[in-house]
């Protein structure tokens, strides 16, 4: 179902986390390896981290949320994208040190 508003949302893209419906852009994979960051600690900061920006409409209509936290000792921050067509996923956009 598709979210109407803000606090759905946010609790569809918090049940797709807890759900392990996670999936990566190519960019997001590049930007990990570049900056040496494992996808268990992306994992971690969806999961345990804090909302720094959003859920918000973007551009092209979908959720967009940014997400921050320590994981392995290292601050990260997870740009993610609520997508709901099709198979309902968070896919992380892109994930950069955050200092």
């Amino acid at each position: 179902m598709a979210a109407r508003n803000l606090t759905e949302a946010r609790r569809q893209i918090r049940l797709l986390i807890e759900a392990g419906e996670i999936s990566w852009t190519h960019h997001a994979k590049v930007r990990m390896r570049e900056r040496g960051i494992s996808i268990r600690q992306v994992t971690d900061v969806l999961k345990a981290g804090h909302e720094v920006e959003g859920p918000f409409r973007d551009i092209s209509g979908d959720w967009k949320c940014t997400y921050a936290g320590n994981s392995a000792g290292n601050g990260v921050r997870v740009v993610a994208v609520l997508i709901e067509q099709d198979e309902e996923t968070c896919l992380v956009v892109t994930v950069m040190e955050n200092h």
